[in-house]
């Protein structure tokens, strides 16, 4: 096995040479993903390849192309690489007749591989954006366990080794005599966490309403010097996307004392996030959520 991964290497590894004024690139666009309470999330990008129209040969017709994806270990991990349907659907549904999906030793990045076909002259054309593979992948969940969210890269790196050798970010031609080393536009991958349950109106952060204590709590903040609230959500108990002490105040105590309106998601009786994206936040988890 070893050593056909080699020979698939050293059949895609060419160096980069001149292809007139044509212009190639491969992309991963941007993601956000959210993690959960135990770190733990998995998504799937999409490399793409495209031609730009710059050329008189444009559309061109191409060969194959290789390409290394690198990431950071410690904070995810390649689990599955799987075709796009663009790429599955050649020579009749039964696919390139050349394929390494390879994953780096260190776990830091994949490594592809493909020929169209060898010897009847199959190409492909990028006019447009193109699927060539799917990857997926799953977060590091001690890394990010208990954190704050995090901004890692996707980076197309020749440097990644694979089975103790390096593949480069190419399309080819002619079954690999030429080789385009294309523009690259890497991925911004942002991994946040799970949004803070709170109960909307526990303004002093002790896991229960109680309308007495936590309106007293919200006006000594304000007007005796007394400390803030931890979760400023909370303490928002009209969910206008501002703490109000005197109102937030004097509605919980109307809901209370007079049947006034219960307080807007999660409510003041069972935990949950905030729907509403208003840059109020809770700077440690709630008591009891």
């Amino acid at each position: 096995m070893a050593r056909i991964y080699s020979l698939v290497i050293a059949i895609l590894a060419f160096s980069a040479t001149s292809l007139g004024a044509q212009e190639f690139t491969f992309v991963v666009a941007d993601t956000t993903v959210g993690f959960d309470a135990a770190g733990e999330a998995s998504f799937q990008v999409t490399v793409q390849g495209f031609e730009t129209d710059i050329g008189a040969g444009f559309p061109t017709g191409m060969d194959g192309f290789s390409f290394s994806l690198g990431n950071d270990p410690d904070l995810l991990v390649p689990e599955y690489l799987t075709l796009s349907d663009d790429i599955a659907d050649l020579n009749g549904g039964a696919g390139p007749s050349f394929l390494a999906l390879l994953y780096a030793d260190s776990g830091d990045g994949v490594s592809v591989g493909v020929i169209y076909d060898c010897g009847s002259g199959v190409t492909m054309e990028w006019e447009e954006p193109t699927d060539l593979i799917h990857i997926d992948y799953s977060t590091v969940a001690a890394t990010l366990i208990g954190g704050p969210a995090v901004t890692t890269t996707l980076e197309f790196d020749s440097s990644v080794i694979v089975h103790g050798a390096t593949v480069d970010n190419i399309v080819v031609f002619d079954y690999g005599a030429v080789a385009v080393e294309p523009l690259l536009d890497d991925a911004t991958v942002t991994l946040e966490p799970p949004a803070a349950s709170f109960l909307r109106g526990d303004a002093n952060g002790n896991g229960s309403v109680a309308a007495v204590t936590d309106a007293l709590y919200l006006l000594d903040w304000s007007f005796g010097g007394g400390p803030a609230p931890e979760c400023l959500d909370a303490a928002d108990f009209d969910d206008s996307g501002d703490v109000n002490s005197l109102i937030d105040a004097l509605l919980l105590l109307v809901w209370t004392f007079a049947s006034g309106a219960e307080s807007p998601a999660p409510g003041p009786l069972v935990c949950g996030p905030d729907p509403t994206d208003d840059g109020l936040d809770c700077a440690t988890a709630m008591p009891g959520c």
